[in-house]
């Protein structure tokens, strides 16, 4: 006698019907209660589900996608690569900011530990990603902060040198930089688009909003400055940019946020929540919780906004015109192309972050993923 175990998979309703996501194919099904109902009770082991079950709930299952071998997912782990290449390193090259904005979770983006990245750190990080890639010919460096700008020597110090090593290697390495815009001068947008950076600014919105998340240390509002400088930006690369949002109590109306990035000439707009600080997080006290958390009232507004998000974006492609809302639509890709997204962060598998430090400390090799045979991550 064959037994089954169920394939991972997501059940949810929309419009009143019943959907099921099989997360291992990537394909979506519309199903009927009954059959809802019946995959519960395998699920939650009131039936089991061997060849004495119902004929027609297995075949069911099987079209479905459902059903696996009891050693299925053993030797899916076996099949796993014993290493994998380190293809992206995020520098920390500056260790300050010229911002305060309410939610940061860096400590005002010092991270504890004020400073600058020295080049002949950036360098080294460099070499130790070429020989950590090993055979991987496309490798990427994103500068982040902090405000990484405040440290434009050394980015274009470490761009010059990355070419020329990736040039020796055989290689091919990518830029990319998050930075809240406040530095982005003439010569500053020229460096960036002559090297192709991937560039995502932080800005949260209408002059209200932005001026509430985004102060200037001392709180100078930042929002005119800052918009005018970004806006130049676009302009000289036809809006090639990301613009992304962090969400809080005070620009919770995520459609106004995304009118006024659109309309400052981003092609890309993206929106996260602000998280809760590290510390108030732990304690689990909601006494602590600043005023920037979002309320019940405005997180459904926002679960609304969602869902007509992903109508809209749904609709831009079926007509075939622009879609903004990045995030959506590339969880349309994913489900269109069947392709599995098993990790929502790259670190510890084919990326890693260094910060600046004082004192001097070699490069982490654990930042390459590492499994033993029986599938566990070193």
């Amino acid at each position: 006698m064959h037994s089954h175990i169920l394939a991972e998979y997501h059940k949810f309703e929309y419009d009143n019907k019943v959907y099921i996501l099989n997360v291992e194919t990537m394909q979506a099904f519309r199903v009927n209660r009954a059959l809802s109902e019946e995959i519960d009770k395998i699920q939650n082991g009131t039936i089991t589900c061997d060849n004495t079950t119902n004929a027609r709930l297995l075949a069911a299952l099987d079209q479905l996608g459902l059903l696996l071998r009891d050693q299925a997912l053993e030797n899916e782990q076996e099949s796993l690569p014993c290493s994998l290449p380190v293809k992206h390193v995020s520098l920390n090259v500056a260790q300050t900011c010229n911002l305060s904005c309410i939610y940061c979770y860096g400590i005002n983006g010092e991270y504890g530990q004020k400073g600058y990245m020295k080049a002949e750190t950036a360098r080294k990080a460099v070499d130790w990603l070429i020989r950590q890639g090993m055979d991987a010919k496309e490798l990427i460096i994103t500068f982040f902060g902090g405000e990484p700008l405040l440290n434009f020597p050394v980015v274009k110090e470490v761009v010059q040198y990355a070419r020329e090593r990736a040039q020796e290697s055989q290689k091919r390495i990518h830029f990319s930089i998050t930075t809240n815009g406040t530095l982005l001068t003439g010569a500053v947008n020229s460096f960036l688009n002559e090297n192709r950076f991937s560039v995502v600014i932080s800005f949260d919105g209408d002059l209200e909003m932005q001026n509430s998340n985004r102060p200037f240390k001392g709180s100078k509002r930042s929002h005119e400055i800052t918009k005018k400088r970004v806006e130049q930006f676009l302009k000289s690369r036809g809006g090639n940019a990301t613009g992304r949002a962090t969400i809080t109590a005070y620009n919770a109306d995520l459609k106004r946020v995304r009118d006024s990035l659109v309309q400052m000439g981003f092609k890309r707009v993206e929106t996260t929540e602000a998280s809760l600080p590290y510390l108030t997080a732990q304690s689990g006290n909601n006494r602590f919780q600043p005023s920037f958390v979002i309320n019940v009232n405005q997180r459904k507004a926002m679960l609304e906004d969602l869902e007509e998000q992903a109508r809209e974006t749904l609709r831009a492609v079926k007509e075939r015109k622009h879609a903004s809302t990045s995030k959506i639509l590339g969880i349309i890709r994913l489900l269109y192309s069947k392709r599995k997204k098993r990790y929502f962060c790259g670190v510890g598998r084919g990326a890693c972050g260094h910060l600046n430090l004082r004192r001097h400390l070699s490069l982490p090799q654990v930042c390459r993923s590492r499994r033993s045979k029986n599938g566990q991550r070193k």
